[in-house]
């Protein structure tokens, strides 16, 4: 409402001369300005700047902007997470002087909504949906009729409700035609009056009802009654195998599915003997299937890699069968995800060489 921008064409000399006169005149309605010139200004979030004569835009970020979009596991219509990104990628595209702008402005808000939970692929068509746009259409289309308008047909002042406000303004304009004529020409002018809050707004900060909650789980243990692999869940959130660093989600416990896990043995060292697995299925019944595996008959224990490995380096406790480990879970992903994210934490930690996953690859 208070926040103007124009182009001066004369010397900084001549800025402060204008500013000086200008504030002398407004001093008795209590009206000040205050500015400076430059080849660059932030308005709103546009970034505007003057270069061999055109204004060339962009889109502005506030330094403070951790730049978040819905998080992609809320619990929303689908519609939605296909309709908030085509949103963003057009605004870059109408704000964005130029092409070139426009796409580096689209590739950074991609990194933001995949931080966000959003995959590459299901951005993919909202991402070219709007590359086809065309800039020069959507800014000349009036957005409600449809019709394409002359650019100086309409000048529209936005105002909060106020029924005395809209009379005295009506008013003045009126009293005022042959200046604006000069001004503007035939220009039509609309007075448009921004929607009163209501009481929601005023009593809440309704953004707060969306926020991300902090994960204050200490422990994955799902504490079930009849639960066998909370005993084992005692890996910690944080630690290093191999100086790579692993950070396990504490918002998931036994009962979660379609993830990575990672089980160590209790005797041998943490960077020595560990095992990484995915499962499906909910962890608790895929511990299940390694804690059946711990049996001598027809050679069962060569089924599992925990339970090959306690049978060749620790059989003295191969009776304690998975008390023999720690175990947690690294993350959930797609299930088409798994076998990809699986190598990665392999590879990344030469499991398949030097630690546990060598039994699979033996077998």
């Amino acid at each position: 409402m208070d926040d103007l921008w124009f182009l001066w064409y004369g010397t900084d000399r001549q800025f402060s001369l204008f500013l000086t006169a200008l504030n002398d005149l407004g001093a008795k309605d209590n009206f000040t300005l205050k500015g400076s010139v430059g080849d660059s200004i932030e308005f709103l979030d546009v970034k505007l700047t003057v270069k061999d004569g055109n204004v060339d835009t962009t889109i502005y970020i506030k330094p403070t902007d951790s730049t978040r979009y819905l998080n992609r596991r809320s619990d929303h219509s689908s519609h939605m997470f296909k309709a908030i990104p085509f949103s963003q990628f057009r605004r870059a595209i109408v704000i964005c002087s130029s092409a070139d702008e426009s796409r580096r402005c689209i590739e950074h808000m991609e990194k933001k909504f995949i931080d966000s939970g959003y995959s590459r692929e299901e951005l993919l068509p909202c991402k070219e949906k709007a590359l086809a746009l065309d800039r020069d259409t959507i800014l000349r289309e009036h957005r409600s009729t449809g019709m394409f308008v002359g650019e100086e047909d309409i000048l529209t002042f936005v105002i909060n409700h106020d029924p005395d406000m809209v009379k005295t303004l009506r008013d003045f304009l009126l009293s005022k035609q042959d200046l604006l004529l000069q001004l503007i020409g035939s220009r039509k002018i609309v007075i448009s009056e921004r929607r009163s809050p209501n009481t929601a707004s005023l009593l809440f900060a309704k953004s707060a009802f969306s926020a991300t909650l902090p994960n204050l789980n200490t422990t994955q243990k799902c504490g079930g009654r009849n639960c066998k692999l909370c005993d084992v869940m005692e890996i910690p959130r944080n630690f290093s195998i191999n100086n790579f660093k692993i950070k396990l989600d504490f918002s998931l416990n036994c009962k979660s599915d379609c993830c990575i896990y990672l089980a160590v043995c209790n005797i041998c060292s943490l960077t020595i003997e560990f095992y990484f697995g995915q499962t499906v299925t909910p962890a608790n019944i895929r511990f299940n299937g390694h804690r059946s595996s711990f049996k001598l008959d027809d050679f069962k224990y060569k089924v599992s890699a925990l339970s090959e490995h306690v049978f060749d380096k620790h059989p003295e406790v191969f009776d304690s069968k998975l008390n023999n480990y720690k175990v947690g879970i690294i993350k959930s992903c797609k299930p088409k995800d798994l076998n990809r994210y699986e190598d990665y934490y392999i590879y990344s930690t030469k499991a398949d060489s030097i630690s546990l996953n060598r039994y699979k690859v033996l077998n």
